[in-house]
């Protein structure tokens, strides 16, 4: 019997060191993002990220930001050209001008968990991945002259892509069960651009949302 007693208690002793609290898999959140280069923000912004080992995880996100200009005005002018069929008279011109312009961001990131306890209602987070930073741009103006009958039409368009290289701190606030508040702060550092140069080659940006963890 006291045998018994003696095999079983390491038996009870490893089954209590090896039960751990369930890891929550998935986790799925909604905030805001600051574009790298132009500073702009995408105010809605869908986070899914995957927890790998208890301090391990891997995370996407999407940040667009459409943007739009429009510019009209009116004004009149005197030729004072002493030659051609134009001069001395008076000029009524139509101006306008539109831009628009597209940006978007994909940050996939590793993030490594400084704290040791996931029941803290803090923690810590170092990150660490790339980010893929999309931007077009298209510009028009038109110009009427009413004297003349004339109309013109100029644009202007270009695309960029650029690659970083993205590292920062993390924070995270437990607010709920599996809610939490997050804050991010972030750098950039330029490693491919394809389509030409658009921004410095080192720049940071910062991010803040709420997340939802899911259990397995």
């Amino acid at each position: 019997m006291t045998g018994l007693l003696a095999g079983a208690l390491p038996l009870a002793g490893s089954a209590q060191t090896t039960e751990t609290t369930p890891l929550p898999r998935y986790y799925v959140g909604l905030g805001i993002y600051q574009f790298p280069a132009s500073g702009t923000y995408a105010p809605v912004v869908p986070t899914f990220g995957l927890q790998f080992r208890p301090r391990w995880a891997v995370q996407a996100s999407v940040a667009f930001k459409p943007q739009g200009y429009d510019y009209n005005d009116s004004y009149a002018f005197y030729d004072y050209s002493s030659a051609g069929p134009n001069s001395g008279q008076y000029h009524d011109v139509n101006y306008s001008s539109t831009v628009r312009i597209r940006s978007l961001a994909v940050p996939v990131l590793v993030r490594y968990t400084l704290t040791r306890q996931q029941q803290h209602r803090f923690q810590a987070d170092l990150l660490g991945g790339l980010t893929w930073l999309h931007r077009s741009y298209h510009s028009e103006q038109r110009t009427i002259d009413q004297t003349l009958g004339t109309d013109e039409t100029d644009s202007y368009s270009y695309t960029n892509n650029n690659l970083y290289l993205t590292l920062g701190p993390s924070l995270r606030c437990r607010i709920w069960k599996g809610l939490e508040a997050t804050g991010e702060l972030t750098y950039q550092f330029k490693v491919f651009s394809p389509s030409g140069f658009y921004g410095s080659n080192f720049t940071g940006n910062v991010a803040a949302g709420l997340r939802y963890r899911f259990g397995n």
